[in-house]
């Protein structure tokens, strides 16, 4: 509360678990709709294997990764048992003080469900990129506070880490804060959207607390950022820059050869650079992402076969081209793919016969 610079209006309790427990928890707020869209979108972009057993792909990385949690639609706070352990002191002062932090993060959540309305933000609905934006400040939030009350036991003022964005490394490893074997393992589109909350979050969180303090931090949860661009680019976020509204219409060509709309989104800059990234060691192209201002992606299905039309634009035709070049190299090499550049705006088309790619 302290270093959050807010109040608790009700007591929270604190519940604890061992891993296992809190895997199957995990495992049961996965919901149907959630594994099935994954299926759709990435499988249909080949980032996952459709056929791959999503569920316990996703409650396995997630139970490794998840030490404590907080559930906003029940005010559940839950903590892995040996972290509880460390804070009673079991395993040492280092591991007494991580255990601090573990729980700092987790009651920032309670924070923000009492006073800022995370339950009821929880449940709006939102595209993929602006859902990526949003757990970038539920998530930034608390591992920034988590930061601030680990810096202030040392005597470091937090404007000590936020002044240069750029510094933050200085003070935190933050690659240190999320990984796992399960996650190494994992498709890069999972593991990039897990990690980015926090490793990004925090960049952008801090950047907001470096320029108003926490009520600017309030604030965002109050009026979030809209793509996951503004989260990357903090500037854009401060100018308000909203995303290029992209709409994808049907084509007479693909509903004559019997192609369904079944599925449309906004990825936004953060996954259309995991898209372009394919290649890379680090599962992301943040470059050629860069530059991004809008995109719409629309899955076709006709009987068995799945089909992607992701209509994107760019900040310059300079922007579309180094899109469009690197779009091109992760492109399948097949005759249903394709990658068409005009001015601002790069077209890539997957699972589609040729024959309907003028159209």
């Amino acid at each position: 509360e302290s270093v959050r610079q807010l109040r608790l209006q009700s007591r929270v309790t604190i519940e604890i678990e061992d891993d296992e427990a809190i895997t199957d928890s995990l495992r049961t707020q996965i919901e149907d709709d959630e594994i099935e869209r994954a299926k759709l979108v990435y499988g249909a972009l080949g980032l996952i294997d459709a056929d791959a057993n999503l569920r316990d792909m996703f409650a396995g990385v997630l139970g490794e990764q998840v030490i404590g949690y907080y559930d906003p639609d029940n005010g559940r706070l839950v903590i892995r048992d040996d972290v509880m352990a460390g804070l009673a002191g079991a395993f040492g002062p280092e591991q007494a003080q991580e255990a601090r932090l573990v729980l700092v993060h987790e009651l920032v959540h309670a924070l923000q469900d009492q006073r800022l309305g995370l339950g009821e933000s929880y449940d709006e609905e939102r595209t993929a990129d602006a859902d990526n934006a949003f757990r970038a400040v539920v998530e930034g939030d608390a591992t920034l506070a988590m930061l601030a009350h680990a810096l202030r036991q040392q005597g470091i003022p937090l404007s000590a880490a936020t002044a240069g964005i750029q510094q933050m490394g200085d003070y935190v490893d933050l690659d240190a804060l999320v990984r796992g074997e399960k996650l190494d393992d994992a498709p890069a589109i999972l593991r990039v959207t897990l990690v980015a909350p926090y490793l990004r979050g925090l960049q952008f969180v801090a950047a907001l607390q470096g320029r108003g303090g926490w009520p600017a931090v309030n604030n965002a949860h109050r009026r979030p950022p809209e793509t996951s661009e503004q989260v990357l680019h903090p500037e854009k976020y401060f100018a308000r820059e909203p995303g290029e509204r992209v709409q994808v219409s049907d084509t007479r060509g693909l509903l004559a050869a019997g192609f369904n709309r079944i599925e449309e989104d906004t990825l936004g800059e953060l996954e259309l650079g995991v898209y372009l990234g394919q290649d890379e060691p680090s599962g992301i192209d943040e470059q050629a992402a860069a530059g991004w201002a809008g995109d719409q992606l629309v899955v076709y299905q006709r009987g068995d076969e799945t089909g992607v039309v992701w209509w994107t634009t760019w900040d310059s035709e300079t922007d579309a081209q180094e899109a469009f070049a690197a779009a091109r190299e992760v492109s399948p090499k097949d005759s249903g793919a394709g990658t068409e550049r005009k001015g601002r705006s790069v077209l890539i088309i997957r699972g589609i016969p040729h024959r309907l790619h003028r159209a």
